[in-house]
């Protein structure tokens, strides 16, 4: 088969779905895979020629006599004396080769005398990334601009592993930009991340969609005062903290386009000022939070809200005046490690279109859901000293097609639920055993009476601990007439005195499991399969 030939779209599937090494391999099968790898842009992107300190000349030599046309360009840049073959080694790539993409990385000083030295070559790219390395501090002789036009993704990274003051280096125009990511992160002093801002500052950007950043930097300020009417996805690092507030309303005010926010730490202000200020918000995101002053309901009254996901394992609480939340067109919801205030007693989350729900470490009597007749799947665990059900186990689940359930040893209050997943298809049953063994044979024999309809089924074991499951319950898989896809992994099966068989064709996973009869001595697997 001629790879090579085949259409662009199928090419780039099928090519697109292997890891980068994989790539890398594939070249070296024949000339047709090598040409095909590289004559797709969307794959070539991703294969990159590596030059540096450390590669001598074996690039120069690359470059000079491949045929290769490499579109992502990766230079080490940690030295200044060796920018010299470096810079050679880069000029040569870009009049042999059609690059598109360039990744800097290194110290600071050696990086952005490349930069300059080579500015007019990288005017046309499309993709950059800086990563920059700061373990002392920067001198660096003055400010840079540099206008990137044809850039539409940009990605940078300043990580400190020392003390290092930092200024606005270099200031880049990108008229074009689409995507930008700037991120700061230290390997030994946290609060330095507080105290600096970026090396580097964005100007234009007037088609930006999409905007990764660590607000504390000092560039933000002006670059939010413009209107940004194209943006539409916004990700808020190191928001703000319960020292320092900003002016939300300006900074959301000139952002009404936005659909997907995601913010590391939020509070009320931010909140009521992104409700008031952007109107079209679908998907929004809170991980970590404090929402103290009562008003969380009513600023989480967003018409056009589909997906809300909040995970409070960074520093949660969460208070509500009006105990019920309604969000009439929300379609997917993930609430996990939500820690209510003390005076929180029952916070109710109605969403009449809901289909998809994930919940982790919730106290089910301070919860409650009515999902409406819509919800397909559920994603949930049910550990800890939980007294009560949740509530959403007895609603209508007509339309439920897929549980994940997470539960340990107390879980067992939930076999009498199983009677109310009559058209579940897919369930999976995830057993923590971390704290001690114990016997899950009622909540599996109530499974195979009541939810006839199951095509996949998976029982496995977490942890070390043994789990078992009595034989007797085990037989009850007979009932399971539409099984397709059986897995039992690290279980038990005591007291088996026979072979049971499964008269349909079940594809069958017992991976770790061990069968014991009524003596206690080890026996056959006793599942035996009949193919029709």
């Amino acid at each position: 088969m001629d790879w090579a030939a085949l259409p662009l779209e199928p090419l780039e599937s099928i090519l697109g779905m292997l890891e980068f090494k994989d790539r890398l391999t594939c070249t070296l099968v024949c000339r047709s895979w090598n040409d095909a790898l590289f004559s797709c842009p969307a794959l070539a992107t991703r294969i990159a020629l590596v030059i540096g300190d450390v590669y001598e000349n074996f690039p120069e030599v690359i470059i000079r006599h491949s045929k290769r046309n490499y579109r992502q360009l990766s230079v080490e840049l940690n030295k200044s004396e060796s920018n010299s073959k470096i810079s050679r080694c880069l000029v040569n790539a870009f009049e042999r080769c059609n690059i598109q993409c360039i990744s800097l990385f290194g110290k600071v000083n050696p990086v952005f005398e490349c930069f300059q030295q080579h500015a007019a070559l990288f005017g046309s790219i499309t993709e950059l990334n800086l990563e920059l390395a700061m373990d002392q501090a920067v001198s660096l002789n003055a400010e840079h601009e540099y206008v990137l036009g044809q850039l539409r993704k940009f990605h940078y990274l300043q990580l400190y592993s020392g003390s290092a003051p930092a200024c606005v280096a270099v200031r880049l125009s990108a008229p074009n930009l689409e995507s930008a990511a700037i991120a700061l992160e230290s390997l030994t002093d946290e609060e330095s991340l507080y105290r600096e801002g970026p090396l580097l500052e964005l100007k234009g950007c007037s088609w930006l969609k999409s905007l990764e950043v660590d607000l504390k930097g000092r560039m933000w300020e002006n670059f939010f005062s413009i209107e940004r009417p194209c943006l539409e996805r916004l990700l808020l690092r190191r928001a703000s903290d319960e020292s320092e507030e900003y002016d939300w309303d300006k900074l959301f005010g000139n952002m009404p386009g936005l659909r997907d926010v995601e913010m590391v730490f939020s509070n009320d202000a931010m909140l009521t000022s992104l409700r008031r200020n952007c109107r079209k918000l679908e998907k929004l995101t809170l991980n970590g939070f404090r929402f103290e002053d009562g008003s969380f309901a009513d600023n989480m009254n967003m018409i056009s809200l589909t997906e809300l996901h909040m995970d409070g394992r960074l520093r949660s609480v969460l208070y509500s005046k009006q105990s019920t939340l309604r969000l009439n067109n929300m379609n997917k919801l993930v609430w996990n490690y939500v820690k209510f205030s003390r005076v929180q007693y029952i916070f109710v989350i109605d969403a009449p279109r809901l289909a998809s729900v994930t919940i982790r470490w919730c106290d089910y009597r301070r919860l409650q859901l009515r999902p409406g007749s819509h919800l397909e799947s559920i994603d949930m665990d049910y550990y800890g000293n939980q007294t009560v059900t949740p509530n959403f186990f007895s609603a209508s689940l007509d339309h439920l097609r897929c549980v994940t359930l997470y539960i340990n040893s107390s879980s067992l209050i939930l076999v009498g639920q199983m009677a109310n997943f009559l058209c579940l298809k897919q369930l999976e049953i995830v057993c923590s055993t971390v704290n001690r063994s114990y016997d899950c044979s009622a909540l599996f024999g109530s499974i195979c009476l009541s939810c006839l309809g199951l095509e996949e089924l998976t029982v496995r074991n977490e942890h070390e601990n043994q789990l078992t499951v009595e034989y007797t319950h085990l037989t009850q898989l007979v009932h399971l007439t539409h099984l397709k896809q059986l897995t039992l992994q690290y279980i038990t099966i005591t007291n088996v005195s026979s072979e049971m068989k499964l008269a349909h064709r079940v594809r069958t996973n017992v991976k770790g499991c061990t069968a014991v009869d009524s003596s206690g001595m080890q026996t056959r697997f006793p599942i035996e399969m009949i193919i029709d």
